[in-house]
């Protein structure tokens, strides 16, 4: 249909660098930026830290973030925290498990950018997120484009700030 985009080959990403730097010393803070979502004209229009749903705690005060909030500042665009619960999600709360055959977001704001756009973290589904994404570039969803809307429950990580 015309919305796919280069694939990744390796699953690796750059996993082995971000190791060895690890190894490098505990002063030399690094952080790998997961997703600069930018236009087709190469403008930046948001930065998002992806967490996987397994994540305890999203610390908007970190190293990381701060670096991130800082960056986002410069170029005046939404930073998002985004833990994603992709499908065959399978997690055990304590109380019960959780399963879900859906695509989910726990969408965080954590800069004034964002603030402007969600005043509060939101849980999305697939449809409400892609939709958001497109909204940051100002185009419109494709017709075409099959996204499910189908909320799912999940244990959602604390937000320390």
């Amino acid at each position: 249909m015309g919305h796919e985009t280069k694939p990744e080959y390796t699953n690796w990403r750059n996993n082995s660098y971000m190791n060895q730097h690890r190894n490098w010393g505990k002063k030399l803070y690094c952080a790998d930026a997961d997703c600069l979502e930018f236009d087709g004209q190469g403008n930046l229009k948001a930065i998002i830290e992806l967490k996987h749903g397994w994540e305890d705690e999203i610390d908007l005060d970190s190293y990381q973030f701060r670096a991130l909030r800082k960056m986002a500042g410069i170029q005046s665009v939404p930073l998002f925290c985004v833990a994603y619960f992709p499908p065959g999600y399978d997690a055990y709360t304590g109380q019960e498990r959780l399963f879900s055959d859906h695509w989910g977001f726990y969408v965080v704001p954590a800069n004034g950018y964002a603030n402007a756009l969600l005043d509060c973290p939101t849980q999305m589904t697939e449809r409400e997120w892609v939709t958001l994404l497109y909204q940051l570039r100002e185009i419109p969803v494709p017709a075409d484009l099959e996204l499910d809307n189908t909320p799912i429950k999940v244990r959602l990580p604390t937000i320390a700030a």
